[in-house]
C-alpha cells in the first residue's frame, strides 16, 4: 500500500484511500496503479532532462503541429 500523508491538522478526518467507499475507493486504486505504471516514464524524462537540458514536459507530436501551422499559412 502506498504511503499517503495528509499534511492536515491532527483533528481533521482521516483521508487514506482504503477508508473511502466505492466508487471512490476503486477510482483511487486505478489512479494509484496508473501513477506507479508511469514512474519509469517520469524517471526517464528527468534523466534525459538532466543530460540534455531538455524540458521534461514536451509536446507529444511537434511535427504534426508544424505541419498544421504550414497548412494554415497557405
Amino acid at each position: 500500500m502506498p504511503f499517503f500523508r495528509a499534511h492536515a491538522h491532527i483533528d481533521t478526518k482521516r483521508r487514506e484511500p482504503y477508508l473511502y467507499d466505492d466508487p471512490y475507493k476503486s477510482l483511487m486504486r486505478d489512479i494509484i496503479r496508473l501513477r506507479y505504471q508511469m514512474l519509469p516514464v517520469w524517471y526517464t524524462a528527468f534523466h534525459e532532462a538532466s543530460l540534455s537540458n531538455a524540458p521534461t514536459m514536451r509536446l507529444v507530436m511537434p511535427e504534426t503541429l508544424v505541419c498544421q501551422s504550414h497548412q494554415l499559412d497557405s
